[in-house]
């Protein structure tokens, strides 16, 4: 459904000078239409850019991105508002929810902006808060929830909205590891049905919940691992877990 070819992103951090930053130096990559794959690396690596490139946010200097065997190279205006609103779901860090908004309305919102109509927005809205576990608090303002809760809002949003393709861009950055890791299921249980690409400095998330790993440096692909398997990763935290209980119970 997706693909990346030779994607190239160059910024003249300075005209004057001719300075230049390449910010994305030949990524390829090609994913499926489901599954949640981590794009890792350290900061400055191209990985946001590469998130706004397939949101259709930034454009690249040279490569091509295909969405359904279409050029995004060849999209106009229109063209682009259509594939923002009925592809792309995007979550951030910071949520960017309404805050005088109630939860569901802010579901219902982003379902509105498709062009459904009020019933078949709000039954998805309600579909939505019953999966990421929050219609008990479907009536309550943005600004009354902990950041765990809004996260868990913006995710029922993106699946009302019903896109092919969500994009988070490190959306666990601002909470907790127990909330965080919760986060990561309730993403990895919505990767089941479409793609979800989470760019992310957390290598250990990667490796724990993500169906594949692409690792960047330079704005290079350095590495990318698929197939693999969150169990194996609980399995052997869990064998970890129960041989320092077995040295702690050996040193009494």
């Amino acid at each position: 459904m997706l693909e990346l070819i030779d994607l190239k992103k160059e910024y003249i951090v300075n005209k004057k000078n001719g300075i230049k930053v390449q910010a994305l130096d030949g990524i390829s990559i090609k994913f499926q239409d489901n599954g949640l794959v981590a794009i890792v690396g350290k900061s400055g690596c191209g990985k946001t850019t590469l998130l706004n490139m397939i949101a259709g946010i930034d454009k690249p200097s040279a490569g091509e991105i295909i969405i359904n065997d279409e050029k995004l190279s060849k999209f106009g205006e229109s063209d682009f508002d259509f594939y923002r609103n009925y592809y792309i779901s995007l979550i951030f860090q910071e949520y960017n929810l309404l805050n005088d908004y109630s939860v569901i309305e802010n579901i219902r919102l982003a379902c509105r902006i498709q062009g459904n109509n009020k019933e078949l927005t709000h039954q998805r809205a309600q579909d939505a808060l019953r999966l990421v576990g929050m219609e008990e608090l479907a009536q309550r303002k943005i600004n009354t929830l902990s950041g765990g809760q809004q996260q868990r809002v913006a995710i029922a949003r993106a699946i009302a909205k019903d896109s092919k393709i969500i994009l988070c861009d490190e959306p666990t950055g601002n909470l907790d590891s127990k909330t965080s890791q919760e986060i990561y299921e309730l993403l990895k249980n919505v990767a089941k049905e479409r793609l979800v690409i989470v760019v992310s400095h957390d290598r250990e998330f990667a490796d724990g919940f993500a169906n594949r790993v692409v690792v960047l440096s330079d704005g290079r692909v350095v590495s990318d691992q698929t197939g693999i398997v969150s169990g194996e990763y609980e399995r052997v935290k869990e064998d970890i877990q129960i041989n320092n209980r077995k040295k702690k119970k050996g040193h009494r």
